[in-house]
């Protein structure tokens, strides 16, 4: 199965999910047109989206490097969008935490989708851009959805349970900390946090850093460079455009002026912060080296995390 065909199958997916939870979940506050309105909003991007690469797919293939950047963030952008008192948020988070493993597995997964998180991860990893549009994206889209005061106050996360599961949580990760980076003063891994607020945000905010890094992570690891994944196309399709210029008017187009300018800076820029990110999650090392990178990487996280709380 080619890249476009797992591409179309990922946004009927999307689509799919944004519809149903627009249909089930609770308008709290949102009446009438308002509703309505956020609804339209939480399916119409998506459904645009599937409707180009269906039936415009030549267009939709040259436009989506930034169509789906523009849509993704333009829905973010919506108030109800960080809302936990209304959409999948209150759909999900809306009721205690439940006992047993089966109950840790359900809860985490409740979490996950309901601040959005899992969401904008899989839009990311389902409908891949160019690698840094899609870090860019993805960082825009966990940040427009950050509303960490709200959600600590659900009852999924405000529920006695919860409340141990996060102080558990926060023991391991303090151990980890001091297995990978053994130097951490013990003073800092020994604080707790002074509050159940406290220890949610850290957690929260923890949450939303993974999620920002490690869909970056696995692109990195997966795509090709840009040189070599699309220099051959476009190189291709530019001589084909200047042949046929040359055969109708016989002369050969040449971009001057401003335009050319800002094309050469973006083009240097997206090339550098490719190789930036590339660097940064060694795309060169191997397995084992890119899992220790990792785990240093989010023990330095959670210390921040833990700091800044």
């Amino acid at each position: 199965m080619n890249s476009a065909r797992c591409e179309w199958y990922s946004l009927v997916i999307i689509t799919v999910g944004m519809a149903i939870v627009a249909l089930r979940a609770p308008l709290n506050g949102l009446h009438g047109l308002q509703g309505r309105l956020w609804q339209a909003t939480l399916v119409g991007g998506p459904a645009m989206c599937l409707a180009a690469s269906t039936w415009r797919p030549g267009a939709w293939h040259r436009h989506r490097a930034w169509a789906v950047p523009a849509i993704r963030v333009g829905t973010h952008l919506v108030p109800m969008q960080r809302s936990a008192q209304t959409g999948g948020a209150a759909l999900l988070l809306g009721r205690p935490a439940q006992e047993g493993l089966p109950g840790v597995a359900l809860d985490a997964f409740r979490l996950m989708v309901g601040t959005r998180l899992l969401g904008n991860v899989l839009a990311t990893l389902m409908v891949p851009l160019p690698l840094p549009v899609a870090a860019a994206t993805n960082a825009a889209t966990v940040l427009l959805t950050r509303n960490n005061q709200q959600l600590c106050q659900t009852e999924l996360l405000a529920s006695p349970l919860s409340r141990q599961r996060l102080a558990h949580l926060h023991t391991l990760l303090d151990a980890c900390c001091f297995m990978v980076l053994p130097f951490t003063p013990a003073s800092l891994l020994s604080d707790q946090p002074g509050s159940t607020a406290q220890a949610c945000s850290a957690t929260l905010n923890f949450l939303q850093v993974l999620c920002i890094l490690v869909p970056v992570a696995l692109l990195v690891w997966t795509q090709p460079p840009a040189e070599q994944s699309g220099s051959a196309e476009q190189s291709e399709q530019r001589q084909q455009e200047l042949h046929q210029q040359l055969e109708n008017t016989g002369q050969v187009p040449e971009l001057c002026g401003w335009p050319a300018g800002l094309a050469a800076v973006l083009r240097r820029a997206s090339s550098g912060a490719d190789s930036l990110l590339r660097w940064t999650f060694l795309v060169q090392g191997s397995w084992v080296q890119r899992a220790v990178h990792l785990m240093v990487l989010f023990d330095g996280v959670w210390l921040a995390m833990k700091v800044s709380s």
